[in-house]
Parts: C-alpha cells; sequence; structure tokens
C-alpha cells in the first residue's frame, strides 16, 4: 500500500478575522437550514410535505 503525502499548506494563511468570518457564515447557513422546515412549516398549511424536502436537504449541508 503506497503512503499518500499530505497536502500542502497554501503560502499565506488566512488571518484569524477571515478565518471568524467563514466560520459564522458557515454555522449560520447550518442554522438557517436546520430552521427552515420549522419556519415554513408554520406559514403552510402542509409543512409536512415542505418540510420533508428541506429537512434531509438542511441534514445534508
Amino acid at each position: 500500500m503506497p503512503r499518500t503525502r499530505p497536502a500542502p499548506l497554501p503560502r499565506e494563511l488566512p488571518d484569524v478575522g477571515t478565518v471568524r468570518r467563514r466560520a459564522r457564515k458557515g454555522t449560520g447557513l447550518v442554522v438557517a437550514l436546520l430552521g427552515l422546515p420549522f419556519a415554513v412549516g408554520g406559514m403552510v398549511r402542509s409543512g409536512a410535505a415542505v418540510g420533508l424536502v428541506t429537512g434531509p436537504l438542511a441534514f445534508l449541508c
């Protein structure tokens, strides 16, 4: 079994502010997608159908 080499690091690592900003955006996106079925379900009478579509999408993300 051949050994794999680790991927090289980029020449310049991003600063802490950029890393935190990206983490906050990602966390916000995941929270919004997980809450979407509940928000849409309250507005639409057939919320179960909408939840069945958005629930798996949020889980995959």
